[in-house]
């Protein structure tokens, strides 16, 4: 494990020469060992089992940014984020504020896009 983890190897995505970790590599190692088929599909990247959804969003707040579009068809996201700022502030039951990408993510999803 460690002359591995001293090697130089090329990224998998950008091709860039990087350094793993031993502790990566032996988490790998014991992943792909593991693996009851295919060891090497055993080490894809797996897709998170909350993907697409918007889980620190409450209700209310999705609701209110869907009624805020509804108003407001034509402003940006930034605009629209701004706004949510204020009100938020306004009423914190509605809980924290949502980041930039997380309202972007949420509008794309359910078609509230330009």
């Amino acid at each position: 494990m460690e002359r591995l983890a001293a090697q130089t190897w090329r990224h998998p995505i950008t091709a860039e020469p990087t350094h793993f970790g031993r502790s990566t590599i032996q988490k790998w190692y014991y992943q792909a060992q593991r693996a009851q088929r295919d060891p090497v599909t055993a080490l894809a990247r797996a897709v998170r089992k909350d993907s697409g959804t918007t889980r620190g969003m409450k209700p209310e707040l999705k609701e209110l940014i869907v009624a805020q579009h509804a108003e407001h068809p034509g402003w940006s996201y930034k605009l629209r984020h701004d706004n949510l700022d204020v009100i938020v502030k306004a009423k914190p039951e509605l809980g924290p504020l949502p980041s930039y990408r997380t309202l972007l993510r949420f509008m794309n999803a359910t078609g509230l896009d330009f």
